[in-house]
């Protein structure tokens, strides 16, 4: 889940390139740390061009395994809008 990992999706003729991204946008790392009392807000759009929905639902992943002591109404996945702009 960094910046670098989503220019193949994003920009596929960049691929060979994604190395020379010096900004790493570590968000896979950076999640666990972020406070349990710290409400996540996470928004996505499964026809997204630069974000893919396989990302998403990775760092949603990672997200959950910080909840130890909010109630679980906090972490409800609402159904996609597939037809949403």
């Amino acid at each position: 889940m960094t910046l670098p990992s989503l220019i193949p999706s994003a920009l596929p003729f960049l691929s060979p390139f994604a190395f020379l991204c010096h900004q790493k946008w570590e968000s896979a790392n950076k999640l666990p740390k972020i406070p349990v009392a710290t409400p996540i807000l996470m928004l996505s759009g499964l026809q997204d061009e630069v974000v893919p929905a396989e990302h998403m639902k990775e760092l949603w992943e990672i997200s959950k395994k910080r909840r130890t002591t909010r109630s679980s109404a906090f972490f409800k996945v609402r159904a996609p809008l597939l037809l949403g702009t």
